[in-house]
């Protein structure tokens, strides 16, 4: 009865108003087509933008009201209901074909091309540089699987219809671009938290502080316990956890407020790379260096700040998340800004050991900084020259990491690991003359490093 009042209605508007008769019988036969639930909602919410149920002039140009009349379409209609509204005002109102599918495309190959570049020369300096991979290699590894396959959803999603408005997708895609959606939500919550994992493994490779690595295992514990905890609201946020995706021929479901959910995972995730990333400055703080060289190494270990930053920026893309029924044109900026965070993670936690191998491949890039030392003048020569004797050192002791940790180094040994490591001090110096001196400090010095950290593991030296 009301369907047939509207559409009586609006005809006799269109006639009074001046209109054609052939462009009212369009608008009618238009407003017929309209669910008893969307006609409910336009009574209610026309009114309430200033606008007469009869003046569709006004309707179109009111950009609130397609905010109202969809808030009022998610809270009581269908989703399928939703849709069919928004393609039915496009049509009444002429609205004009909007895309940023091309944008998307062009975004998700240069991305991927970074992100599996950087783990790719990663794996190479590993394996011919180090010849040894750790745990932050194969968590980095996780990661970058995780990402290829957000990566692959988000391709089929942009041949569905991303970046399109709803209403020019076609409805039977729908619920696979919905989707879409809920498993490249876990595989962001899953790839950003392997990635932080990783660089917390990394931090235990080069610094063998006690405390410091107890630091590191509790954020480790705290990474891990979030990255899981929502990942299982993402996948429980509805019920059935069907409806997520079927939501237009699903009329029986509930969902939480996912955009509160994703609100609070942001501020987590933004108060966990910023504790990343002044968790080593301490003892960076205290090596000893020249100016230049520091400030090398505290730009290598910052580069997660933009990481950071990124994340702050996302905020911005949250405020319509799962609060529209435009989600493919809507989420485009989400969709972005995700996809760039979680290619700098993982570039900025592949850059040192990227960095190291490009120092060995490509001498003529090492700068300046690397004539000087971090000895001090009193040394002598014959010390200073022992430099690749010492790198080798730091490989075997490094490998023992996992029987020993926790033992304090040297401060000169551990400033040697973290530049080793950062790739800030050439890994293969110009060879020089081994005359006996040499062999008898280098012994020495073996002798010493190998008998201290094993002392203090076993207590035989004592205090």
């Amino acid at each position: 009865m009301k369907q047939a009042f509207f559409v009586a209605f609006l005809s006799l508007a269109a006639r009074v108003n001046g209109q054609v008769s052939q462009n009212a019988t369009f608008i009618a036969g238009e407003i017929a087509q309209i669910s008893a639930c969307g006609l409910s909602c336009l009574e209610h919410t026309i009114p309430e933008v200033g606008c007469t149920l009869a003046n569709t002039t006004c309707q179109c140009s009111s950009s609130h009201l397609v905010t109202l009349t969809g808030d009022c379409m998610l809270a009581n209609c269908t989703f399928a209901e939703a849709i069919e509204l928004s393609k039915i005002n496009a049509a009444i109102c002429g609205l004009p074909f909007q895309s940023h599918n091309k944008e998307l495309r062009v975004m998700t190959i240069i991305c991927a091309a970074i992100t599996y570049t950087s783990v790719l020369l990663r794996f190479i300096t590993r394996l011919f540089v180090a010849q040894t991979y750790g745990m932050d290699d194969w968590f980095i590894l996780a990661a970058a699987i995780s990402d290829a396959v957000f990566t692959y959803y988000g391709v089929i999603m942009e041949h569905d219809g991303l970046g399109d408005h709803v209403r020019d997708v076609n409805l039977e895609v729908v619920p696979q671009l919905l989707l879409g959606f809920y498993i490249d939500e876990n595989l962001y919550l899953l790839t950003i938290g392997l990635v932080k994992v990783s660089i917390l493994f990394f931090y235990l490779r080069v610094f063998p502080k006690k405390s410091f690595r107890l630091l590191c295992w509790l954020m480790i514990a705290f990474c891990t316990a979030n990255m899981l905890a929502f990942v299982l609201v993402t996948i429980f946020q509805c019920r059935p956890i069907s409806f997520a995706w079927a939501k237009t021929s699903m009329h029986e479901g509930t969902c939480l407020n996912y955009n509160a959910a994703a609100w609070t995972n942001a501020g987590v995730n933004i108060l966990q790379d910023f504790l990343i990333v002044v968790l080593p400055l301490h003892e960076l703080r205290s090596l000893q260096l020249c100016k230049a060289k520091k400030l090398g190494v505290y730009a290598m270990f910052g580069m997660g700040s933009f990481v950071c930053l990124t994340s702050i920026i996302r905020l911005n893309s949250l405020r319509t998340f799962g609060m529209t029924i435009d989600a493919t044109f809507s989420n485009v900026p989400i969709t972005i800004w995700s996809t760039v965070e979680t290619t700098l993670a993982i570039v900025c936690a592949c850059l040192p050991a990227i960095r190291a191998g490009v120092a060995i491949l490509f001498p003529t890039l090492k700068t300046t900084i690397y004539k000087s030392s971090y000895f001090s003048k009193s040394q002598t020569q014959s010390q200073t020259r022992l430099s690749k004797p010492i790198i080798l050192v730091s490989h075997q002791v490094s490998q023992m990491d996992s029987r020993i940790s926790g033992i304090d180094l040297e401060p000169r040994f551990v400033t040697w690991r973290i530049l080793e490591t950062a790739g800030l001090e050439p890994l293969s110096p110009a060879p020089v003359k081994k005359d006996e001196d040499d062999k008898m400090s280098f012994v020495s010095f073996v002798s010493s490093v190998t008998l201290s950290r094993f002392s203090r593991r076993w207590g035989i030296i004592r205090r």
